[in-house]
């Protein structure tokens, strides 16, 4: 969103030097109108969970990243209150642990975001599991699951 603001600083180089030879600066009043800039909200954003992943797909190496730090449950509670479209993603999300507390803290950060959770769907047993625990506390987030072909292509894709 842009501002229109009046300011009245416009500097005026003078004609002459100062005995010393350096400039003289003259400021003089005109009033200028310029766009004041006022940084857009954010409203999306992709959180990735966690490194882990339980599939080894051709186009991802994010499974290889071993040792890597992760943000704590207790971290998304600084997500900006302006998010409206969340994406819970990863590496596969259903493998971090704590992720119903994460998925809790999300909530209470961002109220008035819509959630889905990305997966591969692999851990069926896991997923259900955890979903029953997340639609407690938000009862309408969504699951996406990736597919990258029918039958015998999207497992050349996805192992």
């Amino acid at each position: 969103m842009f501002i229109r603001t009046m300011l009245s600083l416009h500097h005026l180089k003078s004609e002459y030097q100062t005995s010393n030879g350096v400039d003289n600066i003259l400021f003089s009043c005109y009033p200028v109108f310029i766009m004041q800039y006022t940084p857009p909200k954010i409203i999306d954003a992709v959180l990735a969970m966690t490194y882990l992943c339980n599939s080894r797909c051709i186009m991802c190496n994010i499974w290889q990243n071993k040792d890597l730090p992760t943000l704590k449950a207790e971290d998304y509670l600084k997500l900006p209150a302006t998010l409206r479209d969340i994406n819970i993603s990863g590496g596969e999300p259903f493998m971090r642990p704590d992720l119903v507390q994460v998925i809790t803290n999300v909530v209470k950060a961002c109220p008035k975001a819509k959630l889905i959770i990305s997966s591969n769907g692999f851990a069926t047993e896991l997923i259900i599991a955890r979903m029953k625990e997340i639609l407690r506390v938000v009862p309408d987030i969504g699951v996406s699951l990736s597919i990258d072909g029918v039958g015998e292509k999207h497992d050349e894709v996805r192992r």
